[in-house]
């Protein structure tokens, strides 16, 4: 029963809660508020792991699955982006973006492969000039300092970089197709940098607005 109402805020806090009481006490490092917030995170996770992992699945996109959690996770740590505001709706968002990811592998397979070197020089500049200009871009759910924010853009410029190359050498030495989910991933990555400064921006003229 538990699973099947873990998409209820409150439910997921109360089974958060009941197993960091079980584990941690008083008397433990830090306060028990961020246990369970730590316990709430790991759950959610694991439900998104799982849930993309059976779409893996029954799309016969298993690959494509373990590269778009991997490549999305590397990247988005540093250069940050959209973050939902409850975990169903991250979960709800994180499949649909897996899922999207799986559609637009296959199509650029059957369909795009002869423009794959363009394409893979393309999606690196758009990238490239996204996380150049706004990575990395900080919500209410990750804060960064500024004295980081310069490393945190070089860093998802970089691992951007490499994940490109490395998926074009690995697909050209190996003709290993399903690595070439690497590139729609990345551009989930540079949607959710441009949605979240959109959000940033209307929440700011929102804000304006109040105060006037």
């Amino acid at each position: 029963m538990y699973i099947i109402n873990l998409g209820d805020e409150k439910m997921l806090h109360t089974i958060s809660e009941n197993i960091a009481n079980s584990l941690f006490d008083e008397e433990s490092k830090y306060p028990m508020s961020i246990y369970v917030y730590g316990i709430e995170l790991m759950i959610s996770s694991l439900i998104g792991t799982i849930v993309v992992l059976t779409m893996g699945i029954l799309f016969k996109s298993v690959i494509e699955s373990i590269i778009f959690m991997v490549s999305l996770s590397l990247i988005r740590f540093f250069s940050g982006g959209y973050h939902a505001q409850t975990y169903i709706r991250c979960n709800t968002v994180f499949a649909i973006s897996a899922l999207l990811v799986f559609i637009t592998s296959k199509l650029y397979i059957k369909y795009l492969m002869e423009y794959n070197i363009i394409i893979h020089i393309g999606v690196f500049v758009v990238s490239f000039i996204i996380m150049a200009i706004f990575s990395p871009v900080e919500n209410e759910n990750k804060k960064i300092d500024k004295s980081d924010r310069l490393k945190f853009k070089i860093i998802s410029i970089s691992i951007t970089f490499i994940e490109i190359i490395l998926s074009m050498f690995i697909y050209y030495e190996t003709g290993f197709d399903s690595v070439l989910a690497v590139l729609p991933t990345i551009i989930v990555v540079d949607v959710a940098i441009l949605v979240e400064i959109i959000l940033k921006e209307r929440r700011k003229s929102y804000v304006s607005k109040e105060k006037c």
